[in-house]
């Protein structure tokens, strides 16, 4: 069953992992091209999204909700403008442009730091969350960007470690699936991810 076939049944209730597939698929027609494709979860399919300088993981659900991971492969490629620019392209369609006195990278502010400066400075909402371990006496930090008026784009969070994840809920029982997998490629492509060279 292709994206063709669902377009022609848009009423059919897709199979297990469909939404997934065809995901993928659409990912395609926009130039990034997903080398694994795991329906071993009960609920989705996982999508590996070959990037240049980072590993990207995709879930999908059955159900619409969609996770991605992003994560550097090495120090070299830890830019936290580059993930900010990345953020907005995810919660936004039309991210403001990055005022040139706002954030830049410093060894006196943490990743997650220039992160959030940057994008507050575009207008998005930005909290830091700092989860605590009474057991073991030690905390976690990340910080939690989301649309500043509150449209539901989704939420990102941004780690010290210059690995960002996405959360975001597609669901429309309005919507044709064909139409949700083309949103949520859509989306992901909207975000700027430089694909991997092929081969």
């Amino acid at each position: 069953m292709t994206i063709t076939d669902l377009d022609q049944h848009a009423e059919t209730e897709p199979p297990h992992g469909k939404l997934a597939h065809l995901t993928a698929e659409c990912l395609a027609s926009k130039g990034l091209r997903v080398s694994e494709l795991d329906s071993s979860e009960p609920h989705g399919a996982t999508l590996v999204i070959p990037l240049r300088g980072a590993r990207c993981r995709l879930f999908v659900t059955d159900d619409a909700d969609v996770e991605l991971d992003w994560t550097p492969l090495d120090a070299d490629t830890k830019d936290p403008l580059r993930v900010a620019d990345h953020v907005a392209g995810l919660l936004s369609a039309d991210p403001a442009v990055r005022d040139p006195n706002a954030a830049t990278p410093s060894s006196s502010i943490h990743f997650k730091g220039v992160v959030g400066r940057d994008l507050e400075a575009r207008g998005f909402h930005v909290e830091l969350n700092i989860y605590r371990d009474e057991a073991f006496f030690d905390v976690t930090v990340d910080i939690e960007v989301t649309e500043f008026d509150g449209a539901e784009t989704g939420k990102a969070y941004v780690d010290d470690d210059g690995s960002f994840i996405w959360l975001a809920d597609f669901w429309d029982e309005d919507v044709p699936v064909p139409e949700m997998a083309r949103a949520i490629a859509g989306t992901v492509a909207r975000a700027g991810f430089p694909p991997a060279s092929a081969g």
